[in-house]
């Protein structure tokens, strides 16, 4: 087995590469897309439905099908090429250490300079100065946290309070954290567990159907562009000796690679247990089998990470419409363009001050929350 990410599951330098690298354009964040009717280039490319303004952003377009990446990095060592000019440059920054925009989260402790480019960064600075906010006050813990969350599951290890029950008939355990009951209910109530979970995935899966999207049902290849496989098995064997397979809730196939669609149910609760590091594991060991069983033509992937129930935003519950919530989650593949080669994103999960409440979780790994971000739309 080779160690990879320091999670004990990888590969080779491109997996590092692959993690450290960030990727993936989309666009969520950009101006309303022009009416089909102003773009009157299209894609011939085999189910490809893209149509472009141009010809030249047609032709960057198509290269995204082809594999071409003319664009080269001439910093000596560097093997990085892209498929325009403008992400090379992005990508050259890295080389000269340039900020195209300044950082705007300033630190204004007295004779402290330091600036950040993203809230988290600053957050985690701050903390340097002034301690963790949320601090335990019983006599001899001594324990303080970042979030209010991890703080109020830690005080219940002193209370003895236990606010998840089980609810299967005639079952009264009852747990602490909500992750723990997730595991007794895999455990000692399977059957229900994995029922209650595929309604939610045959809901994504009927909302995929519905938009247009193909289900793709060969066992090994991958789906084309416009088809989605539900249950892709990923063979651990070759990553880990004592490991057999993996499953995918949902691979959909976008323009430029891959979204790997995972259905959290209650967002799996990362973050408030000891399941974090083990989906860092699993994250690093689908990765590493790629990478294995395709070489060097390794796709680009997007993890998404689709909570389909409610969640919180500043503390304040979020709850909407299911319906709604599937109208987004198919407009966003649908949007999505992937340009670099690994990404991770949470829709309807937790967040304060504009930032994921699991990337606080000290069992997130650097490499994997470097390109990590929230795509949740606006409540």
């Amino acid at each position: 087995m080779v160690d990879v990410l320091g999670l004990g599951y990888s590969l080779v330098d491109d997996v590092c590469a692959l993690v450290a690298d960030k990727i993936f354009t989309t666009s969520r964040n950009s101006p309303p897309p022009v009416p089909r009717s102003g773009k009157p280039y299209k894609c011939d490319f085999p189910g490809c439905t893209e149509t472009s303004k141009t010809s030249g952003n047609l032709n960057r377009h198509k290269r995204k099908h082809m594999g071409e990446r003319p664009y080269k990095c001439d910093f000596p060592g560097c093997t990085k090429t892209s498929t325009t000019s403008g992400n090379l440059n992005m990508h050259k920054r890295k080389h000269t250490g340039e900020k195209r925009y300044k950082c705007p989260y300033k630190c204004d402790f007295p004779e402290c300079t330091e600036a950040f480019s993203t809230h988290y960064k600053f957050k985690k600075h701050v903390y340097m100065h002034t301690g963790e906010p949320y601090k335990c006050d019983v006599a001899g813990c001594g324990k303080s946290f970042t979030t209010k969350t991890n703080f109020e599951a830690h005080a219940r290890t002193h209370t003895g309070e236990r606010p998840f029950e089980c609810d299967f008939p005639g079952c009264t355990e009852a747990f602490t954290q909500a992750g723990n009951r997730t595991e007794h209910m895999k455990r000692w109530h399977n059957d229900t567990y994995v029922a209650r979970r595929k309604i939610q995935e045959q809901r994504v899966c009927d909302a995929l159907l519905a938009a247009g999207m193909t289900e793709w049902y060969h066992p090994e290849a991958m789906p084309p562009l416009g088809h989605f496989k539900r249950e892709k098995r990923i063979d651990f064997a070759c990553v880990d000796a004592g490991d057999t397979y993996g499953r995918l809730d949902f691979v959909v196939a976008v323009v430029g690679g891959y979204v790997f669609l995972e259905v959290d149910e209650h967002q799996h609760e990362f973050g408030y247990d000891a399941s974090l590091s083990c989906d860092m594991k699993r994250m690093a060991k689908v990765m590493t089998s790629l990478t294995i069983e395709a070489g060097d033509s390794v796709p680009r992937v997007l993890w998404l990470r689709y909570n389909p129930h409610a969640y919180r935003v500043d503390g304040d519950l979020v709850s909407i419409p299911k319906v709604e919530r599937e109208e987004w989650l198919v407009a966003f593949l649908r949007d999505t363009v992937l340009d670099e080669p690994l990404a991770i994103a949470y829709a309807f999960y937790d967040s304060a001050d504009g930032q994921l409440e699991v990337l606080d979780n000290p069992e997130y790994h650097a490499s994997f929350r470097s390109v990590a971000s929230d795509v949740s739309p606006a409540p």
